[in-house]
């Protein structure tokens, strides 16, 4: 199985339409496409939820082991409405300025090595 995943909260001080209704938007064109993947619109994915029990990919994945699902890959949509052709406008943690580019005018595809959080 394959699951496709947006969340609809967002955080302080970011609009809603960037974090992440933009994605959201994408989750249900993809959805009407009819694919054989499970689309899945998750809550609670920012503060004070995150990376704690109540956030909701974590619980849908708790839920998918319990019921012994055989998930193979979860691509999670995110904030890709926004879009500045500024130098020095996109910035991240740290090391990940290192690899990705300062400009918000880009797709990424990232993926995590080895098993997931969860």
């Amino acid at each position: 199985m394959i699951v496709v995943g947006a969340h609809y909260d967002t955080v302080p001080g970011s609009p809603g339409a960037d974090d992440n209704a933009s994605a959201v938007a994408v989750l249900i064109e993809l959805a009407a496409m009819q694919l054989p993947v499970r689309f899945v619109a998750f809550a609670n994915e920012e503060m004070p939820y995150f990376l704690g029990p109540e956030m909701g990919s974590f619980v849908s994945a708790k839920r998918s082991r319990e019921r012994g699902e055989d998930i193979r890959a979860m691509f999670s949509l995110e904030m890709l409405g926004y879009y500045r052709d500024v130098p020095g406008i996109q910035q991240y943690p740290a090391p990940l300025g290192l690899f990705y580019p300062d400009r918000a005018d880009f797709i990424a595809f990232v993926e995590t090595w080895g098993r997931a959080l969860w």
